[in-house]
């Protein structure tokens, strides 16, 4: 379902309203410069690191050194946890690596950071427990070729909230470990984003601009599973695996609307965390994060912003003058090169989509 339209007060420099088209979109408030900065942010709803790149990135920078492990992690000391949490000698700090001291002690600056490590290192753990059944059971419930509906997803979500729920809150503390699903590299990252996801919304206040930016985001579900529908499985596995392991100060935030929200919302609205460096077609692509603010900007082939990351900061600047009620655009992948026909599918396939943009439609023009 997607959320009523309320006003979203995001910047000075621009305002999110409703097109003619339909969807939302940003328009600038007054006359601006290439060159200006239309919009700063400091802080991702949550980010996921890939996992072959987990001890490669610094998980508060997001600096990454052509394939060097960053060495600096938190010590068990330093996170603060309660002696019954985790022992000292199997602590693996939460899974976090950063590329200094400074990045560290940062990160642990953070507002009730310890809550955030202790709920990774719960989930780091209890993966590596998983890894010695992984191959026995990891393949079950498969439906990569099944035809998905809505009806099937309310299904398949009714059962988990109607029957596999109250047998988990029916079972004693020692037994519960018995309902994780065998998962894989890709499900425990995938639980890590919704957990600093979960964590930040906790803690972010209603009123606050990114709570609201969030609130309103479209989910893009149903889209996302009717294309790849090995998801909705997929996603049942990160949402047992959570509501059987996290930690009870975020599992009892964790709802199936909630979680559904997230990553609904994620689909089509997250950003690729690319390496840095000055050649746009050689990076590595290291993960993605999903900045609410930055997700009310649409696409164009022939975008006005430019999206610049500075370490854990993303600027949004003009790469041309605009006028006063002109669209704010980015370009959501790197496909301005390609042909016309070719970007617009891989816009469809990937954002649901069909794109309109002035370029695209002299281009089809030009072909028809």
């Amino acid at each position: 379902m997607e959320p009523a339209h309320i006003q979203i007060q995001i910047s000075e420099l621009f305002e999110v309203k409703l097109t003619d088209y339909g969807g939302r979109a940003c328009f600038a408030r007054q006359s601006q410069q290439r060159g200006d900065t239309v919009l700063k942010l400091t802080q991702a709803l949550g980010s996921s690191i890939a996992y072959e790149y987990r001890k490669e990135v610094c998980h508060f920078c997001f600096a990454y050194d052509a394939g060097a492990v960053m060495k600096t992690k938190i010590g068990h000391a330093e996170a603060r946890f309660q002696p019954s949490i985790t022992g000292a000698s199997s602590f693996g700090g939460g899974g976090l690596r950063f590329c200094s001291e400074i990045c560290k002690n940062a990160y642990m600056q953070m507002e009730s950071a310890e809550e955030l490590v202790e709920a990774f290192e719960t989930l780091l753990q209890a993966f590596q427990r998983s890894n010695k059944r992984r191959n026995t059971d990891l393949q079950d419930d498969d439906c990569g070729n099944a035809v998905i509906t809505e009806a099937i997803i309310e299904e398949r979500w009714r059962y988990v909230e109607n029957e596999w729920t109250p047998k988990l809150s029916a079972m004693k503390p020692s037994k519960r470990h018995l309902m994780i699903p065998a998962i894989d590299e890709e499900v425990y990252s995938c639980a890590r984003f919704v957990t600093e996801c979960l964590f930040r919304l906790k803690h972010l206040p209603n009123e606050s601009t990114m709570y609201q930016a969030f609130d309103q985001l479209q989910s893009n579900e149903l889209q996302k599973i009717t294309e790849f529908p090995v998801l909705l499985e997929f996603q049942l596995k990160v949402y047992k695996f959570l509501k059987v392991v996290l930690p009870i100060g975020l599992r009892d935030l964790l709802s199936s609307a909630l979680f559904r929200k997230i990553l609904g919302s994620e689909y089509g609205n997250s950003f690729g965390i690319w390496e840095q460096n000055e050649g746009n077609y050689s990076r590595d692509y290291l993960g993605y994060w999903v900045l609410p603010e930055a997700s009310y900007f649409n696409h164009s082939c022939a975008p006005n912003l430019a999206k610049k990351r500075v370490g854990r900061e993303m600027y949004f600047v003009l790469t041309s003058d605009v006028a006063a009620g002109e669209q704010l655009c980015i370009d959501y992948k790197g496909i301005l090169d390609l042909p016309v026909v070719e970007r617009r599918n891989i816009l469809h396939s990937n954002w649901f989509f069909d794109c309109a943009c002035e370029r695209c439609a002299l281009e089809l023009q030009s072909i028809h």
